[in-house]
């Protein structure tokens, strides 16, 4: 009887042994848990921003091809714009030297015809300091400053 005494005392010890490892098992396990519980909500944390994040590197994107294609845009227009204005001043100076060509003819024939005797005057001009008085053919008297 001791015998069994002592083997029912060393089962009762190793089941107290076996519990108790068990309740630490259980501890290990409920923390092990609760950490693999934060990580997932970590993780859930990091996959929203990454989200958002990536949805906000769309956007950007986007927004930057919008205004690529609007820089783009306006550096046509205003080559255009360039061009045109070359052409228009290009064609301003070729009038200004058409013009500048007939104002030069015109005054060419102007002093040409000058130059042309003409029948001298009745009477001769009178000469004073500041003035002179020219008479005309026709009696008209004209000032003119000799300055």
């Amino acid at each position: 009887m001791k015998e069994l005494t002592t083997k029912i005392s060393e089962t009762r010890l190793g089941v107290a042994n076996v519990k108790t490892t068990i309740d630490g098992m259980r501890g290990t396990r409920d923390a092990q848990m609760a950490e693999m519980t934060a990580l997932k909500a970590k993780l859930k944390e990091q996959n929203n921003r990454l989200v958002a994040v990536t949805a906000e590197k769309a956007r950007l994107e986007a927004k930057n091809k919008k205004n690529q294609e609007s820089q783009d845009a306006n550096k046509e227009s205003m080559a255009e714009a360039t061009t045109n204005k070359q052409i228009a001043l290009k064609q301003l100076k070729d009038r200004l030297a058409d013009l500048e060509t007939e104002v030069s003819e015109f005054i060419r024939g102007s002093c040409q015809k000058r130059q042309k005797p003409q029948a001298p005057t009745p009477q001769a001009p009178i000469r004073n300091r500041q003035t002179r008085k020219v008479a005309h053919t026709k009696g008209l008297n004209r000032n003119t400053n000799l300055t």
